[in-house]
């Protein structure tokens, strides 16, 4: 049966965020994608191709949802439920509840020199994309206007992995929730 790219990357992504990129060989990836070595080879190049576009529609989907936040009228609303969304996963998607990204770094010399360019590019991405939260939270004056919005973008970014990091390992939504809040709450307060 032959798949789009989109259904075989889909695919994938599960498959590399569950295992890590080491983990995954190409027997795994074959069955998981239900394709032959030489397709996977011939649309990707290899199971490094393959990865970068992984990690680009990992970027692109989570940069969207992001940008799609900064255009709503209660952005830091929308932004911590949100966090909480991604990081209360259901026990089957635990998996999901790390970044993709974040996971790949602990990875990294595993990876080649456009994939590690994919993931720099990608975590730059996603700070853009949260300090575009920030801009339109000061335009709704739900942040005040001297707010950094530059440096807390970095700073809520940094609060979001340790989050996931910490969520992987913790079920206590109730505890996740207050370490949203508080995050939340510190927002222009570290400057």
């Amino acid at each position: 049966m032959k798949y789009t790219d989109e259904i075989v990357v889909d695919r994938a992504t599960s498959l590399f965020w569950q295992k890590g990129y080491s983990s995954v060989g190409m027997r795994e990836l074959q069955q998981a994608l239900d394709m032959r070595p030489g397709s996977i080879y011939h649309r990707f190049n290899s199971k490094e191709g393959l990865f970068k576009r992984v990690i680009e529609h990992y970027v692109a989907t989570s940069e969207a949802q992001l940008l799609a936040i900064a255009n709503l009228e209660a952005p830091l609303t929308e932004l911590r439920s949100y966090f909480i969304e991604t990081l209360t996963k259901p026990e089957q998607l635990q998996y999901q509840r790390q970044c993709l990204l974040v996971k790949t770094i602990a990875d990294i010399e595993n990876v080649n020199d456009d994939v590690q360019e994919a993931i720099v590019k990608g975590m730059n991405a996603l700070r853009n994309a949260f300090e575009r939260v920030l801009i339109k939270a000061q335009s709704t004056k739900a942040l005040s206007e001297q707010c950094d919005t530059k440096q807390q973008s970095i700073w809520l970014q940094c609060q979001f992995v340790g989050l996931r990091t910490f969520a992987l390992l913790n079920n206590d939504t109730g505890l996740i929730t207050m370490l949203v809040d508080k995050t939340m709450a510190e927002l222009c307060r570290a400057d």
